[in-house]
């Protein structure tokens, strides 16, 4: 219990320290698990932290562990997908997608880790 208290008090911070040194705004990322489990067994804690965040023309993201295959994709709001990569995340190291490509409207980021999906929706003016 400790343990997980620790990482969601480090993801705030990463996620209050970004957006404060970078007066970017944070990304609310939902995330959402696909694991099937027998009847009767306990669900498995999933440890993985991810936060992101918009600055300018940049999304900036990281994790709290290393994750391997990370696949990221920015997703409009018609369904197309504007961006997409499979990023092996290191613990602790700001990735950043350029978006000044990007028409202006509606986007998700999704962040798809095996069997956990991350997802969070911003506006581009």
């Amino acid at each position: 219990m400790k343990r997980i208290i620790c990482h969601l008090l480090l993801a705030c911070f990463l996620l209050l320290g970004i957006s404060t040194i970078c007066k970017a705004d944070a990304i609310v990322l939902n995330k959402r698990t696909s694991v099937l489990r027998a009847p009767g067994r306990t669900p498995q804690t999933q440890q993985q932290s991810l936060t992101a965040s918009i600055n300018d023309k940049l999304i900036s993201f990281q994790s709290s562990q290393d994750i391997q295959g990370v696949a990221v994709s920015i997703v409009s709001s018609d369904g197309t997908i504007v961006y997409s990569e499979i990023i092996d995340m290191v613990t602790g190291i700001q990735y950043d997608i350029p978006m000044d490509t990007f028409n202006s409207g509606d986007y998700s980021v999704v962040f798809k880790c095996g069997s956990v999906t991350y997802q969070g929706d911003f506006v581009i003016n």
